[in-house]
């Protein structure tokens, strides 16, 4: 631990991501967005190019998650409710004014639900919201705040838009947000990685499943960026 004013500020990737005040979060990772037969994919006759990579490896870090007793939530987002009544307002649409598509996907349906290659398991928590940061209007920071939580694992879609406001948004409660570099989509938005980095901890995929082989709090593996 270090030290700033007299409060101690974790360093090693044993100190942020100790699985028993660690959850991992996967954001938006959806069948509208990443099925082939979602609606991005039927609207725009193509499908996002970096899905299998990022898919790969989220579902790598939910099996090292789980097999090391990290809490895994989800965030799941949707436009309309279940009787079809638009969540959404001006300003949220406007920064999607000059997109060729724009997603209107509806609480409980296949659209909303994370892909099979990522689905829950039983006892594992889906939050659904209608906003870029997960902690918007949802209980998700009573469910981490009870289960005693101090990082959260970021992955997911997108990088600068539900990523990046998620990654906010567990700063402002009080989280560490440590980003998984290899883990979140889509490519070519380095500038909004290299902003959260600039913020907090980021790291590999393969780092953080190698230090969740490793029993016990003493294992020093540093994160890519501190």
């Amino acid at each position: 631990m270090k030290q700033i004013h007299g409060v101690e500020i974790p360093t090693t990737l044993a100190e942020w991501a100790d699985p028993e005040h660690t959850a991992l979060i996967v954001v938006d990772m959806q069948n509208e967005i990443w099925s082939p037969k979602g609606g991005y994919s039927r609207n725009t006759d193509s499908e996002p190019t970096e899905a299998a990579p990022v898919i790969r490896e989220i579902r790598r870090l939910l099996e090292a998650a789980r097999r090391a007793g990290t809490l895994v939530v989800y965030a799941e987002y949707v436009h309309r409710n279940r009787l079809g009544a638009n969540l959404m307002d001006g300003p949220n649409y406007a920064m999607h004014r000059n997109a060729d598509w724009v997603s209107c996907v509806t609480e409980g349906t296949w659209g909303a639900q994370t892909i099979d290659e990522l689905a829950p398991q039983e006892g594992e928590f889906v939050f659904t919201k209608s906003r870029g940061s997960s902690f918007k209007s949802t209980n998700m920071d009573d469910v981490l705040r009870t289960r005693g939580i101090r990082t959260l694992i970021l992955t997911g879609c997108a990088t600068g838009g539900c990523v990046m406001s998620t990654h906010i948004g567990a700063l402002s409660h009080g989280y560490y947000p440590l980003l998984v570099t290899d883990a979140i989509s889509p490519a070519g938005q380095e500038s909004w990685t290299d902003w959260m980095q600039s913020m907090g901890p980021s790291c590999t995929t393969q780092q953080l499943m190698e230090y969740w082989q490793v029993t016990g709090r003493d294992a020093a593996v540093p994160t890519s960026k501190v």
